[in-house]
């Protein structure tokens, strides 16, 4: 994913007023739900994502496979 479309694109999801819940798919395959807006921060093309457990996944534009809303099912 571009630099320009990962910035344009998760910034779109973390503005939506309601929040929803979306999936942030990296190109490993692992597919990182993101239900609370203040667990993600970005800049500059990269991210990093708090999991419950503290622990932080950071990723870059490159890595990025998709960042969708969330269905029922990656809520389960």
């Amino acid at each position: 994913m571009t630099q320009d479309t990962f910035q344009d694109t998760l910034r779109s999801f973390l503005r939506r007023e309601p929040f929803q819940p979306f999936v942030i798919e990296l190109v490993d395959g692992r597919q990182i739900l993101v239900d609370l807006p203040h667990t993600v921060a970005m800049g500059s093309g990269a991210g990093g994502f708090i999991t419950p457990e503290y622990d932080v996944i950071f990723f870059s534009c490159e890595q990025i496979r998709d960042i969708r809303a969330a269905t029922q099912e990656a809520a389960s």
